[in-house]
């Protein structure tokens, strides 16, 4: 007894004095349960979700932005259900405790699969960035107004002009605090299962995991501790309506244009004293 009482501490100290998962998404009005590395193995049977499942990551950071691990995470597994929703619905993600000196950007990125997504390779396919926040005008950074502001919620919404069809939505934390050197900025990507409808007929280009990012780009190689601005790293938020917003995989992407923050779409000028207006419930 004493025993099991001591394991499930154990277990909760892990998720509050670690890193992070999601444990639910809300999508289409519905609220879906994340995936846990730490029981859903253990149940009989195992537990069908949305979110595909990393069963050996556990809530652990991917650090090498070269291998499959870094498109949805560690050894993940397809997800066997899809969640309906509309395009130009929300979509909000609930997180796990999220430590307080693990600074950086939340990014949100959507890839059609072209077909059922169970059978769909995430290293093949497009990624299209729909959300992301970083370091704001007031010098906060996205996960702290997401630890402050929105009890570890991060809300986004779906273009409305996509073509209607199956998704994988994929969001990412990103922690700065060891990121003065290559290869130690921490990321945390989680892919869950959407089926969209709409009447849109976008296509987004997209970008693709691994391949998007490079230890060497200006927002993933930083010492946050010396910085005023911050490049965010990937391809610029696709905007509904406008023209294809990410790059091809081997080329450079122009971001001389984009804004510090852009949440939901929200452009942010950058004076120093402005704080962003968009918000997460």
């Amino acid at each position: 007894m004493k025993y099991s009482i001591l394991l499930a501490a154990l277990t909760s100290a892990v998720f509050t004095g670690a890193h992070s998962i999601v444990d639910e998404i809300r999508a289409g009005d519905v609220d879906y349960p994340g995936y846990n590395p730490y029981h859903d193995p253990e149940k009989n049977p195992v537990p069908k979700r949305i979110v595909w499942a990393f069963p050996t990551a556990m809530n652990g950071p991917t650090t090498d932005l070269t291998l499959p691990d870094i498109a949805c995470n560690k050894g993940a597994q397809p997800a066997l259900l899809v969640a309906p929703a509309k395009a130009g619905s929300k979509v909000r993600f609930h997180w796990q405790p999220w430590p307080e000196n693990h600074k950086g950007p939340i990014m949100t990125y959507m890839a059609n699969c072209n077909g059922d997504c169970k059978n769909a390779d995430p290293t093949k396919l497009d990624f299209f960035k729909i959300d992301e926040g970083g370091l704001y005008p007031s010098g906060e950074w996205a996960t702290m107004d997401f630890i402050h502001n929105k009890n570890t919620t991060w809300t986004v919404t779906i273009p409305s002009d996509i073509v209607a069809g199956n998704y994988l939505i994929r969001q990412e934390l990103v922690s700065l605090h060891s990121a003065d050197q290559a290869g130690r900025a921490q990321f945390y990507p989680m892919c869950a299962n959407l089926e969209i409808s709409g009447s849109g007929t976008a296509r987004p280009a997209g970008v693709r995991f691994p391949g998007a990012y490079k230890a060497t780009d200006p927002g993933i190689l930083v010492d946050i501790s010396k910085i005023k601005t911050y490049q965010i790293p990937g391809p610029p938020v696709y905007v509904p309506g406008s023209a294809p917003a990410s790059a091809p995989v081997d080329s450079p992407v122009d971001k001389s244009a984009q804004p510090v923050y852009s949440h939901n779409n929200a452009t942010i000028p950058t004076t120093p004293e402005q704080k962003p207006s968009s918000a997460s419930p």
